[in-house]
């Protein structure tokens, strides 16, 4: 879980950043710190992805082996004590999650669904 927070603060630390706007580096880099695409060649793919079990939820799917494993032992599924029922819920909020992306300008997407939700 501490992983799911850190990464949803690099998402909005990367969304709040504008896309024509360069992001200010440390002198000491030794590259060119830009997410201007417009600077990258062609065939770049500027991608994000995403992990069902961490952004999805458990509304609307099945019972998978974290759940029962997250809700038997709590204190083994981590610190914070918390399991997959409530997440950011991605799959009913997807919209969002496109818009950021495209204020990121991304051009792919890599993302999976739960088995639960697809067979449950």
């Amino acid at each position: 879980m501490k992983l799911l927070g850190l990464a949803l603060v690099f998402l909005l630390a990367a969304a709040s950043c504008k896309a024509d706007e360069e992001i200010t580096c440390e002198e000491n880099e030794p590259f060119p710190c830009s997410n201007n695409t417009r600077s990258k060649k062609k065939d770049f793919i500027f991608g994000v992805a995403s992990s069902a079990c961490q952004i999805e939820g458990g509304r609307g799917r099945g019972v998978n082996l974290w759940d029962g494993f997250s809700h038997q032992y709590p204190e083994k599924a981590g610190s914070d004590l918390k399991n997959g029922d409530t997440t950011c819920q991605s799959y009913t909020r997807w919209q969002k999650d496109v818009d950021v992306m495209g204020e990121l300008n991304a051009t792919g997407y890599r993302f999976s669904f739960a088995w639960s939700r697809i067979i449950p």
